[in-house]
């Protein structure tokens, strides 16, 4: 029961954030994704994941990972950001550490 106790403990949001940034790697794509997002509100996922440098399955996995963190839809082939504003503060506050 101690071990279950403990780790209620730790906030959620929390763990979302070590999942969605582990290395400083993932940083770097992090803040190249909102570059990119920021010049144009809709941007094709393969475009991103090229610019990433990342196969479009491991793009796939770090867009589910991200999407528990940061404001933004998939629609079809492209990702779109409704808001830019809670967009770049949520990957600002990701990248804070």
């Amino acid at each position: 029961m101690a071990f279950k106790y403990y780790f209620s403990g730790f906030p959620k949001t929390n763990m979302k954030k070590r999942k969605a940034v582990r290395s400083k790697q993932d940083k770097a794509r992090l803040q190249q994704f909102q570059k990119m997002v920021v010049v144009g509100q809709k941007v094709n996922k393969d475009e991103i994941a090229q610019a990433l440098g990342l196969p479009t399955g491991e793009f796939l996995q770090k867009l589910s990972e991200w999407k528990e963190c940061i404001p933004f839809d998939v629609d079809e082939d492209a990702v779109v950001v409704d808001d830019l504003n809670a967009f770049s503060k949520a990957i600002d506050e990701l990248l804070k550490d």
